[in-house]
């Protein structure tokens, strides 16, 4: 009996084991299962993180001034991706191969760069006007929202315009700068869609231009910027003067953008009129946005939102943007020849002993080699074609994290390349040194490069100083901008003397664009310093200087100027060149490149 129970028991426990391990394989089999399915799916993501690390990449160095080779290997965490990058209509095309165990994505992107600064004229002159002497000549274009003047033989061949020029206060303001207190979203909804705020003006002086403290989200679109009559507290549809906001100037920080009206109204004191911001369609990822105050700081006025023709609404009762409305004068061209053939026409208010090729324009005129035709009015405020948003974006495009502290100064026959970097004091390039700036550069101090020294620069550049280049010294751009424009911002002063140099990339259509931020000789006497001197043939650049003066002498050239003030003497000469038309920059505001598509393919 003892032997057939241990029989018994041993039978039931084989089978209690037998079943036991089927159940244990049973259950263990999905759990292996799901444990390759997991890792499967971890190489799988791996693959694609790979691949679409590469478009970040690439993107990256594009909106950085970088170098972008036709092909990018990446390694890591057990995953290889390959990119390949293309030229397609202009854009670049990126398709990246991600290899992890078995398994391969591909991600592909498209990339486009934005519009550039579009620099129509040779010259281009602000409130101070342009004054020239001696033999002077503009080959091109002259837009002078001042007056025009000359003494000698000065010529400009193209067509030459002083237009209603503003005064330097605005007549009515709500301004301050920094972070608003109230972000006005518009253009998002229909029910949102376009931005008023009412003022009133104190003088009957026609008004020329307005001034918005405005960001954008995304790319919108153009806006017209309207001044319109008061219906009944609201915005009416009576248009006394329009101008277009351009989405180039604005940036997505905040900033002052300036918008000119093409006619010129003169308003009643005390009387209610409305700016109005219409936007021509909705876009939820596409908008602008306006800075407010929450305080009613201005008294006269206050802010809607809505359509013009449909409903208007008060987000706060005391909500104001931040606006200026500026008011306008009489220009004159003096003493000047203007065009050439019968071409070339000219445009003010008041036109004075001149030669006038082409058609003369003028509500009245003395002295002059035709009558004046009164049909057409004066000539309208124009824009810069920059913004001070533009210049802030432009100069933290040149911001790098690596700190060299002190000065640094390259000598003899020296040759050098340098990473991204700030440099906390000034620096020298001198004798026959060969240096290239090899990334994104700023610098606290001065920036010199004088004898026969050589500086190339790969990525944008922010001088916190005075910029020389003068003796032989040649200031260019790495061949890798190809056909792009590269940016220089100068806080302080721009001299550029002697046999000095500046040149783009080599390549047609690439220009270095060079900034002024001072106010000298402008805004600001300084003792007779202008904020850019030019005394020598500059070469491939381009100047500009929102609230300065710029003043070439001697055989100075250059091949377009934007200025607050203008002065040319001796023989100084601006060619105009038409690729300044569309100048687009590897990197910054205007130029940045954005994305047109990102997928998986």
């Amino acid at each position: 009996m003892n032997r057939q129970g241990g029989q018994a028991m041993i039978t039931a426990v084989i089978f209690f084991l037998t079943t036991a391990i089927v159940i244990l394989v049973a259950m263990s089999s999905p759990v292996a299962s799901q444990i390759r399915t997991t890792a499967d799916f971890l190489q799988s993501k791996q693959g694609y993180i790979s691949a679409d690390t590469l478009n970040e990449e690439a993107l990256y160095r594009l909106n950085k001034g970088r170098t972008l080779p036709s092909t990018i290997v990446l390694s890591f965490s057990g995953a290889t991706s390959t990119a390949s990058i293309t030229d397609v209509s202009g854009a670049k095309q990126i398709i990246a191969t991600g290899i992890a165990g078995s398994f391969t994505r591909v991600a592909k992107s498209l990339f486009s760069q934005g519009d550039g600064v579009t620099i129509n004229y040779g010259l281009q002159v602000g409130n101070g006007g342009l004054v020239m002497s001696g033999s002077a000549r503009v080959n091109g274009n002259v837009y002078a929202n001042g007056n025009i003047s000359a003494t000698g033989s000065c010529n400009i061949t193209g067509s030459a315009v002083a237009a209603v020029a503003t005064t330097e206060a605005a007549d009515q303001q709500n301004s301050a700068s920094g972070t608003p207190a109230v972000d006005i979203v518009f253009g998002t909804t229909t029910a949102a869609q376009d931005f008023a705020q009412s003022f009133v003006v104190s003088t009957s002086t026609a008004v020329a231009e307005a001034s918005v403290y405005i960001k954008k989200v995304g790319a919108p679109a153009n806006a017209t910027v309207k001044l319109v009559t008061n219906s009944s507290g609201n915005p009416s549809t009576t248009v006394l003067a329009s101008g277009t906001l351009s989405a180039s100037s604005v940036t997505t920080s905040y900033g002052w953008v300036d918008v000119g009206f093409t006619t010129n109204p003169s308003l009643t004191p005390g009387t209610t009129y409305w700016l109005v911001i219409d936007v021509a369609s909705n876009n939820t990822s596409n908008y602008y946005t306006i800075a407010s105050t929450n305080s009613d700081s201005y008294t006269s006025g206050q802010l809607k939102r809505g359509q013009q023709g449909g409903t208007w609404t008060i987000p706060n009762a005391n909500y104001d943007s931040f606006f200026k409305i500026y008011v306008g004068g009489v220009s004159s061209i003096n003493g000047v020849i203007v065009g050439s053939g019968g071409t070339g026409d000219a445009n003010a208010f008041n036109v004075l002993n001149s030669t006038v090729s082409g058609n003369l324009y003028c509500q009245f005129g003395s002295g002059n080699n035709k009558s004046c035709n009164t049909a057409q009015p004066t000539a309208s405020f124009l824009n810069f074609p920059f913004s001070s948003a533009n210049i802030d974006e432009w100069k933290a495009s040149a911001d790098s994290s690596n700190v060299y502290a002190g000065s640094l100064s390259f000598g003899g026959s020296t040759s050098s390349t340098t990473g991204s970097m700030e440099v906390t004091g000034s620096v020298t390039v001198g004798g026959s040194a060969v240096v290239t700036f090899g990334g994104a550069t700023t610098i606290d101090g001065n920036l010199s490069v004088t004898n026969s020294g050589r500086l190339t620069l790969s990525s944008p550049l922010y001088v916190k100083g005075d910029l020389t280049v003068s003796g032989s010294g040649n200031l260019s751009l790495a061949s890798s901008y190809g056909a792009s424009s590269g940016m220089i911002v100068v806080d302080g002063k721009v001299n550029l003397g002697g046999s000095g140099a500046v040149s783009g990339s080599g390549t047609t259509g690439s220009y270095i664009v060079m900034v002024s931020n001072s106010t000298c000789g402008g805004t600001t006497s300084c003792s007779g310093a202008y904020a850019m001197d030019i005394s020598g043939s500059a070469g491939a650049v381009v100047l500009l200087t929102q609230y300065g003066g710029i003043n070439f002498q001697g055989s100075a050239g250059a091949k377009a100027a934007v200025g607050y003030l203008m002065n040319m003497s001796g023989s100084a000469t601006l060619t105009y060149e038409s690729g300044l038309a569309d100048i687009n920059f590897s990197s910054g505001p205007s130029g940045a490149w954005n994305v047109d598509s990102w997928q998986e393919i």
